[in-house]
């Protein structure tokens, strides 16, 4: 006999799981140039972009002022299009791109750039950077006849590299990566094996020399969303955020529970080949080309603070119920605007998408999903709301 469950968990009172109102993405002043395959990275309250394609311009933006201003120009004869960048204290990092094995870095400190060792590796593009501690790293990324899966570490204090254990994944090239304290994460991406070359895999390497899994790697919950390539990432704390490529779609990961949620939209047009990095608690995405192969020069904020729904009206009365439940999961609101509702499992695998059109009522059926926790995604005019619900 199936259980019956009369009580209404009104979202506007109960169980808010940071709510759309709380994610905000703002957009910024538009970077300078109209870039593809730009590089950047961020030091302190500072952006910087280095501007890719045919300039070797390079620009800071102050996040107390919104404002960009040009500093030395990238010095090396290539623009770094293609490269990655990282940061370690008060100085930035270029490295791999078309500058080949150069690597630079740039002093905030005196506005001056400085040729370092060259990279050990093979020449790429499309590879991934970050740094732990007083070290940065590069890995994978596409090479002149095949894709490319080692890693290496550079120590600033010697100014030498280091290989360390191969990526854990398939060689592959527009990946992303980031850090989380002494870990760093890899993911996504293009393997070129026929028949599904594009991926979903993160993978987790061990920075932690006191460890007794130190360098090496572990597989992670597939990413949020599914497969995708040329997507964008950053950290902010002890959670890892990636917008996928050619999509709209945000995803947040914590690192405490091996677990994916979804955000609220990036407010940008979808694009591939975006800069991404943090700056305290909170994220910025920009330029990147567009699927008319325009380029563009928007720079968006993203910023997370959770609030009460009594702000977004049509959210005050919006209930879900019932929760648990078995069989249909009803949405109530009071306003008839279209919604979409998606429903993801805790490893952000989506298992089904509902578009629905001037009603107000909304009635799910469930009953062929296997029991378990998942996060019900729900989004109007842009906004969304994520709410945790039980299926038995």
């Amino acid at each position: 006999m199936k259980k019956l469950y009369c009580i209404s968990l009104l979202l506007c009172l109960f169980f808010v799981s940071k709510i759309a109102i709380g994610q905000i993405w703002t957009q910024k002043a538009n970077f300078a140039d109209s870039t593809n395959g730009a590089v950047g990275f961020s030091i302190g309250a500072k952006g910087y972009i280095l501007s890719g394609d045919t300039s070797h311009s390079f620009y800071e933006w102050d996040q107390a002022t919104n404002t960009w201003t040009r500093k030395a120009d990238f010095p090396s004869t290539g623009t770094g299009t293609g490269g990655v960048g990282f940061s370690i204290g008060t100085k930035g990092y270029i490295v791999t791109g078309d500058i080949g094995q150069e690597f630079w870095e740039w002093n905030q400190a005196t506005n001056i750039w400085t040729q370092k060792a060259n990279f050990e590796g093979a020449s790429r593009d499309a590879a991934v950077g970050f740094s732990i501690g007083n070290k940065g790293y590069v890995g994978t990324g596409g090479g002149h006849s095949s894709n490319l899966n080692d890693f290496w570490e550079w120590n600033q204090s010697t100014n030498t590299w280091t290989q360390k254990a191969d990526f854990g994944g398939t060689a592959r090239f527009s990946a992303i990566g980031f850090s989380i304290g002494t870990k760093g994460y890899i993911g996504t991406g293009n393997d070129g094996m026929l028949p599904n070359p594009v991926q979903s895999d993160l993978w987790e390497w061990d920075g932690d020399i006191a460890s007794p899994t130190y360098n090496t790697w572990t597989q992670k919950a597939n990413c949020g969303g599914g497969i995708t390539q040329s997507a964008v990432a950053f950290s902010i704390g002890t959670l890892g955020f990636i917008c996928r490529g050619m999509t709209h779609d945000f995803w947040e990961w914590d690192q405490s529970t091996n677990t994916w949620s979804p955000k609220t939209n990036f407010g940008g047009v979808v694009r591939y080949y975006a800069v991404g990095f943090s700056i305290g608690n909170k994220g910025y995405i920009g330029t990147g080309q567009d699927y008319n192969n325009n380029l563009l020069r928007d720079f968006w904020e993203y910023s997370d603070t959770t609030v009460g729904v009594n702000e977004i009206t049509y959210l005050q009365n919006m209930a879900v119920y019932p929760n648990p439940a078995n069989d249909k999961i009803y949405i109530e609101r009071s306003n008839n605007n279209a919604m979409e509702v998606n429903l993801f499992d805790l490893l952000g695998n989506k298992v089904f998408t509902i578009m629905t059109s001037k009603n107000k009522n909304t009635e799910i059926d469930v009953s062929g999903i296997n029991k378990g926790v998942y996060i019900l995604k729900i989004t109007i005019n842009n906004n969304s709301l994520n709410k945790k619900v039980v299926i038995e």
